[in-house]
């Protein structure tokens, strides 16, 4: 099975993404990450993130840009300065944002793509698409 990143602070995100990757039929553990700072560290690997049996490597991000602690952007920065950009995984922001300047940021710093919340099955439906997430998380 694959693996799939949330690092959002909205639980409804949470559910509306859980929800579409299951109309999707898109087989995946979700790991959940409540703020830009957990999302760093699970990706230096530090503390409780050290377990990759429990917490294993990601093949796809959703990032949100405005959390508590760290936002979308330093975890992007801290990717970019940490050399995992381009990352060997894809990074979608995730994020109420329509500000062109986040848009553009987000693209710099090593995001693919930049999606508009609220999220809903057929937001997802279209990332599914336009990732070929059936054939990335069901290992067809």
């Amino acid at each position: 099975m694959r693996t799939l990143a949330l690092i959002d602070d909205d639980n409804d995100d949470e559910f509306f993404l859980k929800r579409a990757l299951k109309k999707a039929q898109i087989g995946s553990a979700v790991l959940r990450f409540h703020d830009g700072q957990q999302g760093i560290d699970y990706f230096a690997r530090k503390g409780r993130y050290a377990d990759k049996t429990k917490y294993p490597d990601a093949q796809l991000v959703f990032l949100d840009i405005n959390m508590p602690v760290a936002s979308g952007f330093d975890v992007l920065k801290w990717l970019h300065s940490n050399q995992l950009s381009p990352s060997p995984f894809v990074v979608v922001m995730l994020t109420s944002s329509d500000n062109p300047r986040d848009r553009e940021e987000a693209r710099r710093l090593g995001a693919l793509d930049y999606a508009i919340k609220p999220p809903s099955p057929a937001l997802f439906d279209e990332l599914a698409e336009k990732y070929s997430l059936h054939w990335q998380f069901q290992g067809i």
